[in-house]
């Protein structure tokens, strides 16, 4: 992957949704820390001021280590989960990652995050 981290859309931001703002209080060293996005009105504002105008939220795209932080395990070119039944997460056209249920198809699409998949993997019952 050519670049780790991308600028969020607002449509992206729920609660719980970790991002890592950029702060210029010491403009000499690593000025990016990590957030958790709440409903209160600093944060609204904060997203709203970065994401639109600043570019100052970035969010890391989702990777091997985060997938396997949330339980899943490398399978070959694909990450196996097995709860109450066997999950497989497998590349999705080399857009990012889906889940597919062993036995037949739950979600396709583009999980780009960490946060994306712990909610999915919330919604699915996983």
């Amino acid at each position: 992957m050519e670049n780790k981290y991308y600028t969020p859309t607002l449509e992206e931001f729920h609660v719980g949704f970790n991002y890592e703002a950029e702060s210029t209080q010491y403009p000499d060293k690593n000025n990016w820390h990590p957030e958790t996005f709440y409903m209160n009105e600093g944060h609204f504002n904060l997203v709203n001021i970065n994401t639109l105008h600043s570019k100052k939220v970035r969010v890391k795209h989702l990777d091997r280590e985060d997938i396997e932080s949330l339980g899943w395990v490398k399978h070959g070119n694909n990450f196996i989960i097995k709860r109450k039944n066997c999950y497989t997460l497998y590349p999705y056209r080399d857009k990012g990652y889906g889940i597919m249920k062993v036995t037949w198809s739950m979600f396709q699409g583009s999980l780009k995050n960490k946060s994306e998949l712990k909610k999915l993997m919330d919604q699915l019952g996983i």
